[in-house]
This record gives C-alpha cells, sequence and structure tokens, in this order.
C-alpha cells in the first residue's frame, strides 16, 4: 500500500475535491487523475493510524522532479507490527 505525503504536490493540487483533512478525490489532471479517492498523511496522521501498532521504521520520501514536468512527489514506507 502506498501512504502518499501531505508533502506530495497533488495534495493540495486545485483541481481535485477534498473530503476530509487527507483525503481528495475526483482529479481531473495528473498521476491520480481517474483513481478515486487518495489518502495522504503527515507524521502525526500516521502516528494515529498506527496507534495499536509497533513501529518498526517510518521514512519519507521526497523527491524533487525535474523532467518531464517539475513536481514534487512524496510518499511513506512504514514497517508496523501488531503490539
Amino acid at each position: 500500500m502506498d501512504w502518499f505525503s501531505v508533502r506530495n504536490k497533488a495534495y493540495t493540487q486545485t483541481d481535485a475535491e477534498d473530503i476530509d483533512e487527507y483525503s481528495r478525490k475526483n482529479f481531473a489532471s495528473g498521476y491520480f487523475k481517474g483513481l478515486g479517492t487518495v489518502h495522504f498523511a503527515d507524521k502525526n496522521h500516521l502516528l494515529d493510524i498506527f496507534c495499536d501498532f509497533k513501529i518498526e521504521y517510518m521514512a519519507e520520501k521526497v523527491n524533487h522532479n525535474y523532467f518531464p514536468e517539475e513536481e514534487i512527489s512524496a510518499g511513506w514506507d512504514v514497517v508496523a507490527r501488531l503490539k
């Protein structure tokens, strides 16, 4: 499962519909066009989601892409086990 970061360009994309603070849908363009609901997270939100788990590893990957279009793509790697 991909955990997209709030640092991802799509999080603030204006051609998508807000569902809640962390979820967007109906992207009219870009990587998420036609995919339905996309959920984004910051560190604290992930800690809340995984509150019943022991987090073994957590890292945020942020990439500044220059070609074919300049944009920021960002996501999380999380390894967790049930407590």
